[in-house]
């Protein structure tokens, strides 16, 4: 967790279960949540991929860089349980 001041933290999470297997634009997190995806995390060369496309399919182990309401990313583990 990275806090970027007193309102908004970057963390680097993989998905809720309620994501995988959904498009990032099914999703609509900003709107939903308030959550702006930056990136993904490559699973095999472990570099970050800040452009993604908007139909791209979440998958399980997935790792997303993203933004959000500090409160909103500590509380994003009940949220999507």
């Amino acid at each position: 967790l990275i806090q970027l001041d007193d309102t908004y933290s970057i963390v680097e999470m993989k998905p809720a279960k309620q994501w995988i297997g959904k498009s990032l634009m099914n999703l609509d997190l900003r709107k939903k949540y308030n959550i702006n995806i930056l990136g993904k995390r490559n699973k095999e060369t472990y570099k970050l991929e800040f452009f993604i496309d908007p139909s791209y399919i979440v998958e399980e182990d997935d790792p997303f860089l993203l933004v959000a309401d500090t409160e909103k990313i500590e509380r994003l583990d009940y949220i999507f349980d």
